[in-house]
């Protein structure tokens, strides 16, 4: 199976809403969930980043990005 994932993810539009099978990053310093997501920069390329449920922005500490 070279070149085929074992895993059963993809990644996906987010639009405000956090889907019901989002990968959860932890709890922030209020103890509310977190996310895992990427988001895909012109000058920077794909990055990781934080999403919280109810804002339609994610976070992200890459390279003095935040």
């Amino acid at each position: 199976m070279s070149g085929q994932s074992h895993y059963n993810y993809y990644w996906r539009e987010y639009a405000g809403e956090i889907p019901f099978d989002a990968v959860t990053g932890g709890t922030d310093v209020d103890n509310k969930t977190t996310y895992i997501s990427q988001v895909n920069l012109n000058e920077y390329g794909i990055i990781p980043v934080t999403i919280y449920p109810g804002e339609k922005i994610c976070n992200s500490k890459y390279d003095g990005i935040t």
